[in-house]
């Protein structure tokens, strides 16, 4: 993983609002959830999403890790989100903007101790991703 990279909202020209940029994206309605403070709807949202053994998956990740990991080929964004998202996490998220892509991944998490939203790169989708766009069996990283 690369150096973490805080976006300030003064950047936003050379950046891409995170909402506009996952347009068509699987993981838009995540972020929406989020952004709207349907924090409650959030989960519900992600079992919606996944076949019976992702959704497995994803509530082990819950259960054992504290977060779940959702990846999207088709923007390579990775969206981690912790079992307990703070209330504040809504009102960053209004404010967080992309890099412009990078070749390869990027995950987008919340860091609750810096309370912010974090962009970072990545080579491939960590091996606890869910793959919200992939045929069933398929696993993030092709393998």
């Amino acid at each position: 993983m690369t150096e973490s990279k805080p976006i300030h909202p003064a950047e936003r020209g050379m950046t891409e609002v995170l909402l506009g940029a996952l347009a068509g994206s699987t993981l838009l309605p995540f972020f929406q959830a989020i952004a709207t403070k349907a924090g409650e709807d959030l989960y519900a949202k992600v079992r919606s999403l996944l076949s019976g053994a992702d959704r497995e998956r994803a509530q082990t990740a819950l259960d054992t890790a504290g977060s779940v990991t959702l990846a999207d080929r088709g923007t390579m964004t990775i969206l981690r989100l912790p079992a307990e998202l703070p209330p504040d996490a809504a009102a960053a998220l209004r404010l967080l903007v992309l890099p412009p892509p990078a070749e390869g991944w990027r995950i987008v998490y919340w860091d609750g101790a810096r309370r912010m939203w974090v962009v970072d790169d990545l080579d491939v989708p960590p091996r606890n991703a869910v793959r919200i766009d992939e045929a069933p069996g398929e696993s993030p990283s092709g393998d």
